[in-house]
């Protein structure tokens, strides 16, 4: 969002952005792992379970079977591994965000969760600090935080 929101400042009238790395030295816990694997190295694992252990360890309650079920079958097979590349691309592609944050004209709302293990508030004051017009809202809750503070995540 933050690369169209450079691209075409046009498109977004706001943008409320959240639980994602902006910089590789704020990536932490197993993003980091995630990050540094190669192409293929979870292929052979089943995505569901890979999936679901990923969003639950770090949940700062249990998510809801419905939510458990949903990143399952979202992430079933090798689609936790395709989707893991995202991940991988970080060392190429935040350096270039980090250069182009000071160019967002769009409004951004940063609302991320204060318990993040994977995606720490630091990174939302990190986008604060470069975006010129954002502010950044912490809620109760870990890197699930729609889940976390549903009712405060609006």
């Amino acid at each position: 969002m933050l690369f169209a929101a450079v691209d075409c400042p046009d498109l977004f009238e706001s943008l409320v952005v959240g639980s994602g790395a902006v910089g590789v030295e704020l990536v932490a816990g197993r993003l980091i792992e995630l990050m540094q694997s190669p192409f293929g190295a979870f292929a052979d694992a089943e995505g569901g379970d890979l999936a679901v252990a990923f969003v639950s360890e770090p949940a700062a309650r249990p998510p809801p079977p419905s939510v458990v079920e949903d990143y399952w079958h979202s992430s079933a097979a090798a689609r936790f591994d395709n989707a893991a590349n995202f991940i991988r691309a970080y060392p190429e592609e935040l350096p270039v965000l980090k250069g182009l944050l000071t160019k967002v004209e769009t409004p951004v709302l940063v609302l991320a969760g204060r318990q993040g293990p994977l995606v720490q508030p630091a990174n939302g004051e990190h986008l604060v600090d470069r975006i010129p017009r954002s502010r950044e809202v912490l809620l109760e809750g870990g890197h699930l935080i729609w889940e976390d503070a549903a009712v405060e995540y609006g």
